[in-house]
């Protein structure tokens, strides 16, 4: 099966040269995605520069070409909001990146230059251009936006909602993350904080008709649903005791992806979209038993909306070093994340694994349409392979170790692959605070 596949990969890739594609390249991989409502753009990992900076590259030719009106981030709400007043002329571009509630792992040259140059686009051209963050992992910030519209719609509601949440806004003020939040309350407060996010949720739908015409109600409903999704999102990460990862439901592996999806497909009216994400996230097919079980990606998701009108790109590579924070077991998250950023030589590289089959086309850098495969690919496309996956986290002694979590069927779980062979470290935004007075 592995030579049927090889030789149709071998007829129909498109190779590019270097990790900055040529106009024509450029070009060709437009045409590739088509006529599109809403492309995925994924990443292989969250730390390579290769996938970012290529996803830079296409977003701004998708730009150019009037094909895209609307950057989706996997970022939460109020961030894509500070990077879309960004790119309307609002702010100054430090800190949007680097105090903007942009994830770490995206505060690279890529990603700002990327925000740069929207800016510019939207001053030069007039046209209009929007970017929104459908994440859901800062109910802090979210809830802070509820509560300002309450102060002028229901002073008395917006007291007691301040006060319900008083734990919670102090561990945001203090740095604190969201993990860090629900590992030092109790497993019965996840009911406890959900009811209470339901009821502001519950409150806007009873008073749309009172509120709707309001200045900020669009935005402070939106704000509520997405602290609710905050907390379920979290449900298995409140309490302070050890979690058995093993024992909780697919179902809620999901949430947060079925969740994204909602966002994304509430708010793209009549645009068209490019999203902005991880490859798990971006992906538009899972095994019907995985589906059964209650899993979902964004990606399926929008393709369940859309239909055809989605198309997704993925990922793969064979050797690299990538920014990444170490993670020494399953309940040292939290202490993950206060971890820096470290440089993890990683590879593909082995029998079994994706980026190990791809080296043998002997062509560094190409892209392919999986949806245009033959029988036999399409065959080879359903056998699971080490993907090389990796978010902001990861386990050194564990990589690549697991088929049920770290392999993957190939096609049709992308429309489009992208491989590059090497991987080289992100270009993280390293840049020292100003020194305190007397420092």
């Amino acid at each position: 099966m592995e030579p049927l596949a090889q030789a149709w990969f071998k007829e129909n890739l498109v190779p590019f040269q270097s990790d900055v594609l040529s106009r024509p390249e450029l070009k060709a991989f437009v045409d590739m995605v088509g006529d599109a409502r809403v492309i995925g753009l994924g990443e292989p990992t969250h730390g390579d520069q290769q996938s970012h900076s290529f996803k830079t590259q296409v977003v701004r030719e998708l730009v150019r070409q009037g094909k895209v009106s609307m950057l989706v981030l996997e970022m939460n709400r109020a961030a894509g909001d500070r990077v879309n007043k960004y790119v309307h002329g609002e702010g100054e571009l430090t800190e949007v990146i680097l105090r903007g509630g942009i994830f770490q792992n995206w505060r690279t040259d890529e990603f700002a230059n990327l925000v740069a140059w929207l800016r510019a686009y939207v001053q030069q051209s007039g046209k209009e251009f929007r970017v929104i963050g459908v994440d859901c992992q800062d109910p802090a910030e979210d809830l802070g936006v509820v509560f300002n519209f309450l102060d002028a719609a229901d002073p008395a509601a917006a007291a007691k909602a301040r006060s319900d949440f008083a734990s919670l806004l102090e561990s945001d003020q203090k740095g604190e993350s969201l993990i860090a939040w629900t590992k030092s309350r109790t497993k019965s407060d996840f009911d406890h904080f959900d009811g209470l996010a339901k009821g502001l949720e519950e409150l806007f739908a009873r008073q749309e008709s009172a509120w709707k015409s309001r200045p900020g109600y669009s935005e402070a409903r939106y704000a509520a649903g997405t602290a609710r999704q905050a907390f379920q999102s979290y449900q298995f990460e409140f309490g302070t005791e050890p979690v058995d990862y093993t024992k909780i439901p697919m179902e809620y592996w999901g949430r947060r992806d079925r969740f994204m999806g909602a966002n994304l497909i509430a708010q793209l009216g009549n645009d068209n979209a490019v999203l902005w994400a991880h490859d798990g996230h971006v992906q538009s097919w899972l095994p019907e038993t995985y589906l059964q079980m209650g899993a979902t990606t964004v990606g399926v998701e929008v393709r369940n909306a859309l239909k055809e009108a989605y198309v997704s790109v993925g990922f793969a590579w064979t050797r690299g070093v990538i920014h990444a924070k170490l993670v020494e077991d399953a309940n040292d998250i939290v202490a993950a994340q206060r971890r820096p950023f470290e440089e993890f030589p990683l590879a593909c590289d082995r029998p079994g694994d994706l980026g190990e089959y791809l080296a043998r086309l002997e062509t560094p850098r190409f892209f392919v349409d999986g949806r245009k495969a033959n029988a036999d690919t399409k065959a080879w496309g359903q056998l699971p392979y080490y993907r090389g996956s990796l978010g902001w986290a990861v386990f050194p002694d564990r990589w690549l170790m697991n088929p049920d979590q770290d392999a993957m069927q190939t096609f049709p779980s992308h429309d489009i692959l992208v491989y590059f062979r090497d991987l080289s470290p992100s270009t993280l935004w390293r840049i020292p605070p100003r020194p305190t007075a007397g420092s």
